[in-house]
């Protein structure tokens, strides 16, 4: 839902980078140069809606802070399956290909893990290392040991995921369902497509 707000002369208006937890260094600005895809903080009061402060992170400063993060993933994250969890010590051992990779985690680092009704990375939750099952997809992000067996995480995000393989026995086009029986446990599974599911058609 979408609310109107009013900014008056008297706001103020703050520009600050994508992530910062002060004011530190931010810049003022006026409310012309806020555009559509802006993201802002704002205190209000009254009715209508009055602002006295508006944080503004910018369309373009967001961009950048996504793909520098997309960047350091490549760079520095580890995936793979996990094979045990000990919350107590913060550690989640991860086999990856015919290595195993133990992550270790600090109180400042983030969990998160994917939102049961969706495949995507952004919209994963807040979470903590307990919620980690062996057999779980585990990435993580972090400085690795010089081996590159061990690493110190600042994120990791889990998931529960299942690989499929199958006939289809029936389609619903307008839900966007399929039903596949799977020929490893011989069961019938109904498989939910998104406008975000990746389909493909393989070649004979």
């Amino acid at each position: 839902a979408s609310e109107k707000v009013t900014v008056p002369d008297t706001a103020r208006i703050l520009r600050t980078a994508p992530g910062q937890k002060t004011l530190a260094g931010a810049a003022k600005i006026t409310v012309d140069e806020i555009a559509a895809g802006d993201r802002v903080l704002m205190v209000v009061a009254g009715e209508p809606p009055t602002a006295s402060i508006v944080v503004v992170n910018k369309k373009s400063d967001l961009e950048a802070r996504q793909q520098q993060e997309e960047s350091d993933w490549l760079k520095r994250g580890v995936g793979g399956i996990a094979k045990s969890v000990d919350a107590a010590a913060g550690t989640v051992t991860v086999a990856s290909g015919t290595r195993t990779i133990t992550v270790h985690t600090t109180p400042s680092t983030i969990v998160r893990r994917y939102a049961p009704d969706s495949v995507k990375f952004s919209e994963a939750q807040a979470s903590t290392l307990a919620a980690i099952q062996p057999g779980d997809e585990v990435t993580a992000r972090g400085n690795k040991s010089a081996d590159g067996n061990e690493v110190t995480a600042e994120e990791i995000v889990s998931g529960s995921f299942r690989n499929i393989a199958g006939m289809v026995e029936s389609i619903d086009a307008s839900a966007g369902t399929f039903t596949v029986k799977d020929l490893m446990t011989k069961k019938t599974v109904t498989i939910k497509t998104t406008p975000d599911s990746d389909m493909r058609k393989l070649e004979p």
